[in-house]
């Protein structure tokens, strides 16, 4: 997916995050794509910890940021 494509599905009066949390879900959502996109090339476990990583950093991030869409939507 392309960053340009990707930034394009987001609006961010609808989306509320900082830049950070932005930048952390986009490299999350890549990962996850690049995964899918390589499916019966590659081994699944291949990408398995990038796909990891990039979900934690994104997971952590929004779990300390007031900012972000989970902390926005709980409180």
């Amino acid at each position: 997916m392309h960053r340009e494509a990707l930034l394009k599905l987001w609006n961010m009066d609808e989306i509320p995050a900082c830049d950070k949390g932005m930048e952390l879900a986009q490299a999350f959502l890549i990962s996850a794509g690049e995964a899918v996109y390589r499916l019966g090339t590659e081994e699944p476990g291949d990408r398995l910890t990038e796909l990891t990583a990039a979900y934690m950093a994104m997971a952590e991030h929004y779990g300390g940021c007031d900012n972000c869409n989970e902390n926005a939507q709980a409180g």
